[in-house]
């Protein structure tokens, strides 16, 4: 009888800081507290570190934290493109597109969002836009 190995995704301790921060986010949400837009710059610092220590979930649920108070400010859109890249980075590359396209519909002019979503865009095999992505990074 063969055993068959099960890759483990998850460590218990990254697991239960994964369900911690998702309880957070739910009770946010749910009884609407609001911080001030300072207060709420610390998800997007948490956010990039923990992206740096290439902990991707982590990151995105802190700058879902961060966006689910401001969607709209040029913050906003740094936490889009960092959410982006995070999502990128885990493979996830239609979710990538739709957090870039967020980003670039609040800041277009940014260089950076468009060469993140030229990678995006290579990734899918979508050579075209990926091109235009390029180019427009360019230009800027």
């Amino acid at each position: 009888m063969q055993r068959r190995t099960v890759r483990r995704i998850w460590t218990v301790p990254s697991l239960y800081l994964f369900i911690l921060l998702y309880c957070i986010l739910l009770v946010t949400l749910a009884c609407g507290c609001s911080n001030n837009q300072k207060g709420n710059q610390k998800y997007i610092d948490e956010g990039i570190a923990q992206y740096n220590n290439q902990k991707y979930d982590l990151a995105i649920i802190n700058f879902d934290l961060y966006l689910s108070e401001d969607n709209t400010s040029i913050d906003a859109a740094r936490a889009y493109a960092w959410q982006g890249v995070s999502y990128e980075e885990l493979g996830n590359f239609n979710r990538a597109l739709q957090c870039l396209d967020n980003a670039t519909r609040i800041k277009q002019d940014e260089p950076t969002i468009w060469r993140a979503k030229e990678r995006v865009f290579l990734e899918m095999g979508r050579n075209e836009e990926a091109a235009f992505a390029g180019r427009k990074a360019a230009r800027l």
